[in-house]
């Protein structure tokens, strides 16, 4: 039986969103510095087999920090045995939306392991107007606008 797997490096499908929040056990793993395996298992509907599971994977992005001379080979995968239960990834769930890029950040060595969200932006067919650089710009405080300039 073919493993199921989505390429979610251009962003997450509503698809694999639903599969990730009905998971009951979840294991992320590095493949090398710039790709991320996230595999699942959601329950399966069959009628042979009352307690069926099916083994999904979704490839993400990943932004590696070596340290310590550790290499991405010898770091272990992040485990989820109970993801339904588990506070942190149900709230990790919870900021994502389809067509954002999740990027998974992960300090080998240290067992840092995080999760970045680019926010999912319709394409423009047209010319950029000024609304639009609007809602791009990050507003910076003038009271801090001149500190560490030189």
């Amino acid at each position: 039986m073919a493993v199921a797997t989505f390429d979610a490096r251009d962003g997450l499908s509503s698809e694999v969103l639903q599969d990730l929040r009905g998971a009951h056990r979840v294991v992320l793993a590095l493949k090398d510095r710039d790709i991320a395996a996230l595999g699942y298992w959601i329950k399966a509907q069959r009628p042979d087999q009352q307690d069926a599971e099916e083994f999904r994977l979704v490839i993400l992005h990943a932004k590696v920090s070596l340290t310590h001379g550790h290499q991405v080979s010898e770091e272990q995968p992040l485990t989820i045995g109970v993801a339904q239960d588990d506070l942190l990834w149900q709230e990790a769930l919870k900021h994502l939306h389809p067509g954002d890029v999740a990027i998974v950040h992960w300090a080998v060595g240290w067992a840092a392991v995080s999760l970045t969200v680019a926010k999912h932006t319709p394409k423009r067919t047209g010319a950029w107007g000024l609304g639009d650089y609007r809602k791009w710009t990050v507003h910076w405080p003038s009271n801090i606008s001149g500190q560490g300039r030189t």
